[in-house]
């Protein structure tokens, strides 16, 4: 069993490793994004935190590319996931397609509840991760007597990772402060004796505690549970004593990277990408507000001190003593520096690279308001091409665990329920499916969908060209699977399972209306042979009165 000395000594490794990332960050958070900036300098509730910004512009890129990527990847006001199965011909079974649209909207839900936390939540995840390049998200069930999921996005400043042999995260410390009351109402009897003890004095005294979360079998302890995969403890730093062990059946950590092209755990980020022009900005517009200061309100030039007692400069005033009996100034402003025109066009050439490195152009498309559906489609590949390797990286690294994080926990909920043969916090499944079966999945956010429309935009220009063929032969449709087409094409544009019929209903919706047309083929049939017999029969009684004789005609019922 790990002690609480192991731990915290593995956390300040952690630390001193990451100390070069400390530096960079600092400075990235004083001038793109100072509420989460406490990496070096600790800054106490309220504090200022704005003193070394002098433009804005790489605020408003950051903000801008984070709710762009809060809009187009996790959108609340759109489905932005789909659970599948991972066998793509267990889809093919209606029951389990409708379960899976069930347990999709079922999450969905999970996600918006609790006030829409995951959303708001999320939206600082954005912004770690265009500022800093790593995000670290947390995702648990806090109390199993209620179907509801807490999310938080941890700050990164007192998050610290490490990865597994396959570089993915596995491995979190967190470093957090509670005052002696939260601490007891957090754990009560198990909260060290000192901390309960300064409830006496102060309860609002404030001690450091570490929450340590890694795989199981790395902490050598048992755990409540074999099936717990990860180890979840928490440490008091002050006293140096284990607060609480636990288990985890799912990793509640999702660490995400913008990047990963350095050796280190932690990613790269659009920001460290434009600190070189937001540094110069910064410093250019102090210069240039100096600089207009100085032209607004000169220093004055005078001839000696006691000349300028008792002077005041107001608008509208007069200055007794200005000018001397010939009518010359005896006062005049001092001009230093020239035009700050050049100054200020260079500041606008370096506020338009810092835009671009935040995908500005691409996210908000100001430059041309009445494009075409072609160039929007054009520019909608041109994002997909430079934004998609990053977009795939946070579906991979943070979306993905979170649903399968997600899921776990909620079906973990519902199992005492399907037991009884109902439906829990998540739908039962249907006899169809198999038992433990594997699932994905599938992204079909408005930036995702996009990606996968290019299958079905492939189909419809081939339906297109296809057309003119048809009309003239009508035959080469034959060559086409009409039934794959339009599952194809539906998938595509994100159409709900449950909006097609199963395949086997299908069959047999075909199978009645082939006997519903064969019985009218011969009820139709049946008509001219029945008016043909009467036929006969009249011209053989016509022949009997007449008296004639002989066989009836050939191929007629006598």
């Amino acid at each position: 069993m790990t002690s609480a000395n192991e731990l915290i000594r593995r956390q300040e490794r952690l630390a001193s490793d990451r100390a070069n990332y400390e530096t960079h960050w600092q400075e990235i958070a004083d001038l793109m994004l100072p509420g989460r900036g406490d990496f070096i300098s600790q800054r106490v509730p309220g504090q200022k935190r704005t003193d070394k910004l002098f433009d804005g512009t790489a605020l408003t890129a950051l903000d801008n590319l984070s709710g762009g990527l809060w809009g187009a990847v996790t959108n609340s006001a759109n489905k932005w996931f789909e659970v599948q199965t991972a066998d793509p011909s267990l889809m093919q079974d209606h029951d389990i397609a409708s379960w899976c649209d069930a347990v999709t909207d079922r999450m969905l839900a999970a996600f918006g509840s609790n006030g829409m936390r995951f959303y708001a939540q999320a939206i600082a995840a954005y912004r770690d991760l265009a500022a800093f390049g790593t995000m670290v998200f947390y995702t648990e069930h806090p109390d199993p007597a209620s179907n509801v999921l807490s999310f938080e996005s941890k700050p990164l400043a007192r998050c610290y990772i490490a990865e597994n042999d396959r570089r993915r995260v596995d491995t979190v410390f967190e470093r957090f402060k509670y005052t002696a009351r939260q601490a007891v109402q957090r754990w009560g009897e198990k909260t060290p004796e000192k901390v309960r003890k300064a409830i006496e004095s102060n309860p609002e005294t404030e001690f450091t505690f570490l929450f340590a979360c890694m795989p199981a079998r790395e902490y050598g302890a048992k755990l409540p549970s074999s099936d717990m995969t990860t180890a979840a403890v928490y440490a008091c730093v002050d006293t140096q004593e284990i607060v609480q062990v636990g288990g985890m059946y799912a990793f509640p950590y999702q660490v995400a990277r913008w990047s990963i092209g350095n050796k280190g755990p932690y990613g790269d980020s659009p920001a460290m990408l434009a600190l070189p022009d937001v540094k110069m900005v910064n410093a250019m517009a102090k210069t240039t507000i100096v600089a207009a200061q100085k032209q607004a309100d000169p220093t004055i030039l005078a001839p000696d001190e006691n000349g300028m007692r008792g002077v005041r400069f107001t608008p509208g005033g007069i200055v007794y003593g200005g000018v001397d009996a010939n009518g010359r100034a005896m006062f005049q402003p001092f001009q230093a520096g020239g035009p700050t025109g050049l100054t200020l066009e260079i500041q606008n050439q370096r506020r338009e690279a810092i835009r671009d490195a935040f995908y500005a152009t691409l996210l908000l498309m100001a430059d041309n308001a009445n494009m075409t559906a072609t160039e929007w489609l054009g520019r909608q590949e041109e994002k997909l091409r430079l934004m998609g390797p990053h977009i795939g990286l946070v579906q991979a690294e943070w979306l993905d665990p979170l649903v399968d994080t997600a899921f776990t926990l909620m079906a973990r909920a519902s199992v005492p329920m399907w037991s009884r043969g109902i439906d829990g916090w998540l739908p039962r499944p249907p006899e169809s499916l198999p038992a433990s079966p594997e699932l994905k999945v599938s992204f079909v956010s408005p930036l995702a969908r996009a990606q996968k429309a290019t299958e079905a935009a492939s189909l419809d220009r081939f339906m297109q060209s296809i057309v003119p063929v048809a009309q003239l032969r009508p035959e080469v449709l034959d060559n086409v699977n009409a039934d794959e087409f339009l599952r194809i094409m539906a998938q595509g544009t994100g159409v709900p399972a449950k909006v097609l019929n199963d395949p086997r209903l299908v069959e047999q919706m075909r199978a009645q209306k082939a006997q519903q047309a064969q019985a009218m083929q011969i009820a139709q049939m049946a008509g001219p042979l029945k008016d043909g017999a009467s036929a006969v029969k009249t011209l053989a009684e016509a022949n009997a009165t007449a008296g004639i004789g002989g066989d009836a005609p050939e191929g007629m019922a006598q």
